[in-house]
């Protein structure tokens, strides 16, 4: 793996309690367990640790929904959000985990769909910032990499998954949405990251 310090970026997406968190309103229904079994808050906090040792710009993905906000609740998955009361803008559940918390001049983006660019000025921020290659991590697979990735490529952006820093509900959703973007992005391990920018 090749990286680039000055035109990558490391996104670390939808990381938050309600979410990754065994006490979580999502997370206490099986997410996390499953990311806690894969290990994922660890693989992400490591390539972290790793970006911010390099000089790498890093970017904090997160959904949140506000007062009065509707999100598309047609589609099950915000469904649930609405009807848990979850990610509420401001609530501990809407939180970052402690290990993967944006420290200052780092980028936060928040969302209240499923891709990081839905919605958002995470396109123009990176394209300021001369970015061009992105390298993901994250949950879930399926879900935020997922959209992600696509919208990323259709922008014209490089994008590198790293498989080990991110899992899914079921580890057979995490496998297959890989397997599909195999054809769209480069993936790579925590280690591979990690080496390359050591």
């Amino acid at each position: 793996m090749d990286v680039d310090r000055s035109s990558t970026a490391l996104l670390l997406m939808d990381l938050q309690h309600d979410i990754v968190s065994p006490q979580g309103k999502f997370g206490s229904q099986g997410l996390g367990a499953a990311v806690a079994v894969a290990g994922t808050l660890n693989s992400c906090a490591r390539a972290l640790e790793a970006a911010r040792g390099a000089g790498i710009a890093v970017v904090h993905v997160g959904v949140e929904i506000r007062d009065g906000q509707t999100p598309n609740t047609s589609a099950a998955l915000f469904a649930g959000i609405v009807e848990a009361g979850a990610l509420k803008v401001g609530s501990e559940g809407a939180a970052f985990m402690p290990e993967v918390a944006p420290i200052g001049g780092e980028l936060v983006v928040m969302k209240s769909v499923v891709s990081a660019f839905a919605g958002t000025d995470l396109d123009a921020d990176l394209r300021n910032r001369g970015i061009r290659n992105l390298v993901l991590c994250g949950v879930a697979t399926n879900f935020v990499i997922e959209g992600t990735a696509r919208q990323a490529v259709d922008a014209g952006f490089a994008v590198t998954i790293l498989a080990d820093g991110c899992s899914s509900f079921d580890p057979a959703w995490h496998d297959t949405a890989l397997e599909v973007l195999a054809m769209l992005t480069s993936q790579a391990t925590v280690d591979n990251f990690v080496a390359a920018v050591g």
